[in-house]
């Protein structure tokens, strides 16, 4: 990601993960479905309860194409988009390419 000119915050865990998510502003949240302390769906609700609005791309071994609809139509997930691991820079790169193209765009004060 950082080679295509995104900068990358990472977290060893889901509680990590929660801490940063509280500490700084993000464009976009890219998780493992597994992970210790707390999953990426648990984090991911606790993010949509607490009204972070930020995308979401999970990334699964054991998340299939039917899990990803359900996801993302889930009103404590709203999960973006799914990638199935293991997965490519590249595969990566165009699901977040993906999910920024499918964003409304954003308005600014006066425009």
């Amino acid at each position: 990601m950082e080679p295509a000119g995104h900068r990358v915050d990472a977290a060893e865990d889901g509680e990590a993960a929660w801490k940063a998510l509280l500490a700084n502003v993000y464009d976009l949240m890219i998780t493992d479905h597994i992970m210790p302390k707390a999953s990426g769906l648990a984090l991911v609700r606790r993010m949509r309860v607490a009204e972070i609005v930020l995308p979401v791309i999970v990334a699964s071994e054991t998340l299939d194409a039917t899990d990803a609809l359900r996801l993302s139509h889930d009103p404590w997930a709203r999960v973006d988009a799914c990638v199935h691991k293991p997965v490519t820079a590249a595969e990566l790169l165009e699901a977040v390419r993906g999910v920024f193209a499918d964003l409304p765009p954003v308005s600014h004060a006066g425009e």
